[in-house]
């Protein structure tokens, strides 16, 4: 934890993680020591970073998790609302944990742990360098709580499902789990496995702009839409029929408490 909590402080490393951010996108790549810099190709855009860390302003939680370090900008806004949520609340900032594997490989190269170390996160951001499948199973064995999770690692249905599970058994009621890249058909599936099956209510989307159809080039960005899930082998009534989101926040309601012989499909009537 920082040694002081002062309002100037927290103001302080706030403007410091929000100048390396805007380094890092102006430039399109992170410098990483003895390294050629990372060229970023994946990363969370402006606008969601933004929201992202509006929402853990206003959750205020101690303890926030994220599966999918990547390029570390989405920790680093994650933080960031945990800094603003201490000096709104003249507290500690939270600890922030990323779960990724992939950070030492050739291809994140490190380049998350670069931009942590940048921004001056080192002491309220924690990686494990293991697959969640593992790391969470612990994690709940050993009774944690966390009150903000972001999943965006594996976007295979079972993937994203498996560690959904888990975070599910890590957050209290009115913890926060937030869900990346809910335009795919395969995440959007554990959106709606959230809302039916477990107890979980929608709070906040932030939502793809597929243009207006008042306008030709907003039926345009459906069509290019349209083509693009057909070309992935996607259900392309995704694509057209309903409203995409790019990320979904809920808030867990209740424990569960389904009985043993519970059942309803995932195609459900689920429309935020």
């Amino acid at each position: 934890m920082i040694a002081t909590t002062s309002e100037s402080s927290l103001s302080s490393r706030q403007r410091i993680v929000e100048a390396t951010i805007r380094r890092v996108q102006a430039d399109r790549s992170i410098p990483i020591p003895g390294q050629a810099p990372f060229e970023l190709k994946f990363c969370i855009s402006a606008a969601e970073g933004a929201w992202l860390a509006d929402l853990v302003a206003k959750t205020n939680p101690k303890r926030t998790l994220e599966t999918g370090m990547g390029t570390g900008q989405s920790g680093a806004f994650i933080c960031l609302g945990l800094l603003r949520a201490a000096e709104q609340h003249d507290s500690t900032p939270g600890e922030h944990t990323a779960i990724d594997p992939g950070q030492t490989g050739n291809f994140w190269r490190g380049a998350g742990l670069a931009l942590r170390d940048q921004a001056g996160l080192t002491d309220i951001l924690t990686h494990i360098g293991e697959p969640s499948e593992f790391v969470l199973p612990r994690m709940v064995a050993a009774a944690e709580k966390v009150q903000f999770a972001f999943i965006d690692a594996n976007h295979r249905f079972e993937a994203a499902l498996l560690e959904f599970f888990y975070i599910d058994q890590l957050l209290p009621n009115g913890g926060v789990c937030v869900i990346d890249d809910t335009d795919w058909p395969s995440v959007w599936r554990v959106v709606q496995f959230a809302i039916q099956h477990r107890g979980y209510e929608w709070i906040d989307a932030l939502a793809v702009d597929r243009g207006p159809l008042t306008r030709p080039w907003g039926w345009k960005m459906r069509y290019r839409r349209w083509r693009q899930f057909r070309r992935q082998g996607w259900p392309t009534w995704d694509a057209v029929l309903r409203k995409p989101y790019h990320a979904v926040a809920l808030r867990k309601v209740k424990d569960d408490d389904r009985p043993e012989d519970f059942w309803m499909p995932l195609d459900g009537k689920v429309r935020l």
